[in-house]
């Protein structure tokens, strides 16, 4: 995922899902396509709810924010899998990115 900022390295996205698109889906960074694990915090986004050092996003369009904040299933923070949901994750990511210009947690 590349910042606005083109001055700013892109992000690599690791997306997962284990029930598409009825739940949403886990959400890490790596450093490299193909890497298992979760990445370095250089690897990460500096915004609020990329928590690299938990190794999760917690953000309402994650299964890891989902399953931190139980209030999130009904109301305005509920899982939408209709449409498509992952536009609807990408879209959100990418925000979170520009928001912060690029910036990226180490």
């Amino acid at each position: 995922m590349q910042p606005n900022n083109g001055e700013r390295a892109a992000f690599i996205a690791r997306i997962e899902w284990t029930v598409y698109p009825d739940r949403p889906p886990s959400l890490v960074f790596v450093e490299s396509i193909g890497v298992s694990g979760v990445g370095a915090p250089s690897a990460w986004p500096g915004a609020n709810g990329y928590r690299y050092g938990s190794n999760d996003v917690c953000k309402p369009f994650t299964a890891e924010g989902q399953r931190l904040h139980a209030e999130w299933s009904s109301g305005p923070h509920s899982w939408r899998s209709t449409g498509n949901p992952f536009l609807y994750v990408v879209e959100n990511v990418q925000d979170d990115i520009n928001r912060v210009d690029g910036r990226r947690a180490g």
